[in-house]
C-alpha cells in the first residue's frame, strides 16, 4: 500500500471574480493528497490512536462506524499499512448487499460486526468483542482527546496566521474541537454539519481571510 504523505498537502487558492470584488482570499487546504484511502482529517483523528497501540504492543483495533463509513475505511486501511488486524463494530442489520465503504474495508482486511442501532448508541461492545484479549478501542470517526489532539496538528501545514476564518464539516466535531485548540484568538472557527452530498469537505479545509 502506499504511505502516508503529508508533506504533498497543499493550500490551493481559489480564483473567483467576486473574491476579488470583496478583497477576500479563500483557500482549500489539501489533506486529501496525504493518502488516497487514509486520506484528510482521518489520519490526523487515527494518528495518535495508532501511536498508542504500538506502544502498548496491541495489535489489534476496534472501532465503530456506520455503513457508509470514511472512518471504517481509513482504519481499516491503517491497520493494512500498519500491520494490525481490524475490527468494525457496524451500526445496524447486516445487509445483502455491502456499501461500498465495506466493501473497501473488507479488502483491506477488516473483519465487521454488525449490531443494533441501540448497542451502538450506547456504545455496547458485541459478545464476540467481550471474549476478545488485548485490543485498542477507537471511538467512532477517532472521537476523543487523541483525536483531536490529533486535528489541532492540521494548521501546522498552513501559515494559520493569515487567515480570519477556518471553516471545516463536522461529524463527531473531533476534528472542530482539534482546529479550536490550534487557532489563534482572533481567529473565527466554523463547523458544517455533513448533510448528503457535503460529506466530501471532511477531507478538506477551507481556509478565508477578511476583506481589510
Amino acid at each position: 500500500m502506499q504511505p502516508l504523505l503529508p508533506e504533498s498537502i497543499t493550500v490551493d487558492e481559489i480564483d473567483l471574480p467576486i473574491l476579488k470584488e470583496k478583497n477576500v482570499r479563500v483557500a482549500v487546504l489539501r489533506l486529501d493528497k496525504i493518502h488516497p484511502v487514509i486520506s484528510g482529517n482521518k489520519w490526523f483523528k487515527l494518528k495518535y490512536h495508532i501511536e498508542n497501540a504500538t506502544k502498548e504492543n496491541i495489535d489489534h483495533i476496534i472501532t465503530f462506524g456506520g455503513p457508509h463509513s470514511n472512518h471504517i475505511i481509513a482504519t481499516a486501511a491503517a491497520g493494512n499499512l500498519f500491520g494490525f488486524s481490524t475490527t468494525g463494530i457496524i451500526r445496524g442489520q447486516r445487509p445483502r448487499v455491502f456499501s461500498n465503504a465495506l466493501d473497501r474495508a473488507t479488502e483491506y482486511g477488516m473483519n465487521l460486526i454488525f449490531t443494533s442501532r441501540e448497542d451502538y448508541r450506547s456504545k455496547q461492545l458485541p459478545i464476540e468483542i467481550n471474549k476478545t484479549k488485548d485490543f485498542y478501542l477507537i471511538d467512532e470517526g477517532g472521537y476523543g482527546k487523541d483525536g483531536a489532539r490529533g486535528a489541532a496538528e492540521i494548521l501546522g501545514y498552513c501559515q494559520k496566521e493569515e487567515f480570519s476564518h477556518i471553516i471545516c464539516a463536522v461529524g463527531t466535531s473531533t476534528m472542530l474541537a482539534g482546529l479550536i485548540k490550534a487557532s489563534l484568538p482572533s481567529q473565527e472557527i466554523m463547523g458544517v454539519v455533513i448533510i448528503g452530498w457535503l460529506f466530501f469537505l471532511s477531507t478538506k479545509l477551507i481556509l478565508s481571510s477578511r476583506a481589510f
